[in-house]
């Protein structure tokens, strides 16, 4: 049994975070417990700001801001209101009841013995517990938080607050538990120092950094995702911001990328073909990447070529060592040498001192949570939160502006060919409304095509605003390479566009020419009855994907969107173009866009 089951056995909110460390249960639970939050990033500020409101009260002055003790140790000392419930060797339990919500805490003093049977009305009960487990390497830290309270009324109140202070609480819980577990799991000195495979391509280093993780998962599972790496494959599964170009890294395992052979090289940005050498492969076991830089012409050189005088080489070993349980320690090493210009020591300093473990060490743990399929499908990086930031102001401008929509209307494109005839428009033959927007793409259609045809919010996304539109619950992940497993849609196959709206269907799909996707048509016909909108909430759309080749080679991208609706306000309202008309035009804009830079890279 659980020991929190003696204390808050049904609890209302429970949560648990935990992590693994590679020293005995008694080391690590002696570290954990003496640990200072404190250290934790903004700790310290928010502990004192939640407190001030007391320290005014009982100091009647000005409080004086001093650095709080916030050991778990002392979390349950005498006068916060909190008391150990239970301490031995492996656990500490800290329990409270009180009125939490309140600005000034209300605490109730109750004995341990007492504090499962507490039911007086008005109160929450919380309590944690700080726990280490043995497991086959070594042991896991985990802290479980139970909360719950003695009445519907007080729950509510309760939970209010908890919903406020939940993600700071996450936070600090967390983040202690990296801080505790850097400390316990820092390298070990013998890894450090043992010789590893690729150490003798560089045999006189002048610098080296070795990093590791262990990871739940047999190195077959690991395997995988470093042989798909790099830029324009399937990522560094680091700060893509930083190394990938903003776009994310990949969550799955790319079957066409699996197949990696000595002497290929990983391109390093989004923008260049050069990068790191294969030097050495070994399925399952080890893969060393290598480069050769020289320096003052900033040019890229053969591994094995004769060192100029600036000069900056470095190797990049992953070694997978097999342990029990199906586990696996990851290794990853890096060695440089570099000329002794002051230019070259700089650009080695920088590279291994500044920035190597703080990539190497996001993506160790990005690599761990994709070999043990803990990874979201749906996460925004900063890009994405930046791009969104700056769609959401070109929304507002056409929210201001719409005595421009006509001219929106068909941006890309001239206003004579917007109102000819298309392909798709017999889906509704009379709009209230339309788009064409357009956009030149240096490329044949055939390669255009790829991008468009997977389009779909349980696809490749709508290559737009990601983060707006995963503001508005669409669970969208933008693709950054084309899936093969999406090139198969048909005619009947459905274009999902939230996962809780209506689809569309696809009603026509021509290959490198067309495609085009209706909702609210009759099926019979492909067209809307005359007579349907009589009957309020009644619409119909088309959307029409089309790729009309140039005579330069590339391709003019169109994307024609048509609506029909009942005349009823609240129909209107939603279906018509005052509101519609500004969000398509910044996000379709965008969608093209994206396209196109995809094609073009």
């Amino acid at each position: 049994m659980n020991t929190l089951d003696s204390f808050i056995p049904e609890p209302r909110i429970c949560e648990v975070d935990s992590i693994e460390v590679p020293v005995p249960a008694a080391a690590a639970f002696a570290c954990a417990r003496h640990f200072d939050i404190a250290r934790v990033p903004t700790a310290a500020f928010l502990f004192w700001l939640r407190t001030l409101p007391d320290r005014f009260r009982s100091s009647g002055r000005t409080a004086v801001a001093s650095r709080p003790q916030l050991r778990f140790d002392d979390i349950g000392r005498s006068g916060t209101g909190f008391h150990v419930l239970v301490d031995d060797e492996k656990r500490l339990v800290v329990g409270a009841i009180g009125r939490f919500w309140l600005t000034h805490m209300e605490f109730e003093d109750v004995p341990t013995d007492r504090f499962a049977s507490f039911a007086e009305p008005g109160w929450g009960k919380l309590v944690w517990e700080l726990r280490s487990e043995s497991t086959a390497h070594g042991s896991r830290l985990v802290f479980e938080l139970r909360l719950t309270a003695t009445d519907d009324e007080s729950f509510r109140s309760f939970q209010r607050y908890y919903r406020s202070i939940a993600p700071f609480s996450r936070f600090f819980r967390r983040a202690g538990l990296r801080l505790i577990s850097k400390e316990l799991v820092a390298i070990d000195p013998r890894e450090e120092s043992r010789p590893l495979v690729g150490d003798l391509l560089i045999p006189n280093a002048k610098a080296q950094a070795t990093d590791g993780i262990e990871i739940d998962a047999p190195p077959s599972a690991v395997w995988p995702w470093l042989v798909q790496m790099g830029c324009r494959r399937a990522g560094w599964y680091s700060h893509d911001d930083l190394d990938n170009g903003g776009a994310r890294s990949e969550t799955v395992v790319v079957p066409e990328l699996q197949e990696l052979r000595v002497g290929q090289v990983l391109p390093a940005t989004p923008k260049s073909d050069d990068g790191f050498t294969v030097l050495a492969l070994e399925p399952q076991r080890v893969l060393v990447l290598g480069a050769l830089v020289n320096t003052e012409l900033d040019r890229p050189l053969f591994f094995d070529d004769a060192k100029p005088e600036h000069y900056f080489q470095s190797t990049w070993a992953f070694v997978l060592e097999p342990l029990a349980y199906e586990r696996t320690r990851l290794l990853v090493r890096a060695r440089v040498d570099y000329g002794p210009d002051v230019l070259s020591r700089r650009v080695g300093a920088l590279a291994l001192g500044l920035v190597h473990h703080f990539m190497e060490h996001a993506q160790l743990e990005h690599l761990k949570e994709r070999a043990e399929g803990r990874t979201h499908r749906v996460q925004n990086t900063w890009h994405d939160i930046g791009s969104g930031i700056a769609g959401a102001g070109i929304m507002l401008i056409d929210f201001a502006t719409p005595f421009l929509r006509g001219a929106r209307s068909h941006w890309g494109t001239t206003a004579e060919d917007a109102a000819r005839a298309h392909p798709g428009d017999e889906h509704v033959p009379e709009p209230l409304w339309q788009w064409t927007h357009a956009i030149k793409v240096q490329a044949p259609p055939e390669q255009v095509w790829p991008w468009v045809v997977q389009l779909g919010q349980d696809k490749a996304g709508f290559y737009s605003y990601q983060a707006l539109e995963n503001l508005a619950r669409c669970e969208i992940q933008n693709a950054s390479r084309i899936h093969p497993d999406w090139q198969e849609t048909k005619v009947g196959d459905e274009l999902l566009i939230h996962p809780k709206a209506p689809p569309l269907t696809i009603t026509h799909c021509e290959k490198d020419r067309a495609l085009i996707a209706a909702a609210g048509i009759d099926p019979a016909t492909g067209t809307v009855a005359s007579n349907a909108f009589g009957t309020p909430g009644t619409v119909a759309v088309s959307w029409a994907f089309l790729l009309e080749p140039t005579a330069d080679g590339g391709t003019l991208l169109k994307s024609r969107y048509r609506c029909a609706c009942s005349n009823d306000l609240a129909t209107r309202v939603q279906y018509g173009p005052s509101i519609v008309e500004p969000v398509g035009f910044a996000m379709d804009r965008r969608m093209l866009r994206g396209i196109q830079e995809r094609v073009e890279l």
